[in-house]
């Protein structure tokens, strides 16, 4: 197996972590490093042609933030290191309509919507190296 692109994998989790949980899946040649993405229809626009021997090829689908818990979790210890006094309050937006949102509203008020970006890139990087690592993927 040849090294693959991390840049180019980190790109493919990012659009398969667009919309709901599950609608689209980024497949990756382990071989080549070209992702396919398969919507079910949901989004036809980033469908891709899934080659014939997806089923029994070198393939292997890549992990979703879900997968990697880089969901609520992650915005908890992101606010334990950065604004541990304020961790009632963004407990409390956890389970409301539109929570995210809110949240980056609160960190921008807060002045801290930036490290929060950079929080959750370098987490999901961090995550993301080590399912490659634990997939058996060599990265360049």
């Amino acid at each position: 197996m040849a090294a693959l692109n991390f840049n180019q994998i980190l790109d493919a989790f990012e659009m398969a972590s667009f919309g709901a949980t599950g609608e689209v899946e980024a497949i990756l040649n382990l071989e080549t490093g070209e992702v396919y993405f398969s919507t079910d229809g949901a989004y036809p626009e980033m469908d891709t042609h899934l080659p014939e021997d997806i089923d029994s090829g070198p393939y292997v689908v890549l992990p979703t933030k879900h997968d990697l818990h880089l969901g609520w979790g992650l915005v908890k210890r992101f606010v334990e290191q950065y604004l541990p006094d304020q961790m009632a309050s963004v407990e409390r937006m956890a389970g409301c309509r539109g929570a995210y949102g809110r949240f980056k509203e609160f960190l921008e008020n807060k002045g801290q919507l930036q490290a929060w970006y950079e929080f959750e890139r370098n987490s999901t990087a961090e995550r993301l190296r080590a399912w490659c690592a634990d997939e058996g993927i060599e990265l360049q």
